[in-house]
């Protein structure tokens, strides 16, 4: 992860989204509800994460997974966990 501003997170959070899920186009947004607009559940979500983990080398704790409504929840979540680092 090269790109730690926000845009360059969102970039890399839409792209997992994309390569999980059928559904998604290309075109995701940060307005994108993941559950309503995006189709995913649990399942999928678990999976999002793992992917976040790995490819931004931070842990999402399973608590704070449940809480992402959004494509944004999840990039704030994200660039706020990188700034930390």
């Amino acid at each position: 992860m090269n790109d730690r501003t926000y845009a360059g997170i969102l970039a890399d959070v839409s792209e997992i989204i994309y390569s999980l899920n059928e559904v998604a186009t290309k075109e995701v947004s940060e307005s994108d509800s993941l559950q309503d607009d995006l189709d995913l559940d649990s399942l999928p979500l678990v999976e999002m994460a793992c992917a976040a983990e790995d490819k931004f080398g931070i842990a999402i704790p399973q608590e704070d997974l449940f809480e992402f409504r959004t494509v944004a929840d999840v990039t704030s979540y994200v660039h706020k966990r990188l700034d930390r680092a």
